[in-house]
């Protein structure tokens, strides 16, 4: 999946994402809280991290230090 396709259906925040990051299952799930703010918790293995804006979840050095959007391009990403 190309990044700005990545971008667009990330500020859907209904949507859930897997993929595989140096041999660990990793993912993106998105959900709403307190007063309608969404929030997206990316996971890694047995990390995760909660986001507000997807552009920094794009940005974050997350995966051992690299970001979701350097890794993009090599990834097989599924939506559930």
């Amino acid at each position: 999946m190309k990044i700005n396709e990545l971008k667009r259906k990330l500020t859907d925040y209904t949507l859930n994402f897997s993929f595989i990051v140096n041999g660990k299952p990793s993912g993106i799930t998105t959900y709403e809280v307190n007063n309608g703010v969404p929030t997206l918790t990316m996971w890694y293995g047995d990390k995760e991290k909660q986001y507000h804006d997807p552009k920094n979840l794009l940005n974050d050095s997350f995966f051992d230090g690299k970001s979701l959007a350097e890794l993009s391009t090599n990834l097989n990403i599924e939506i559930n």
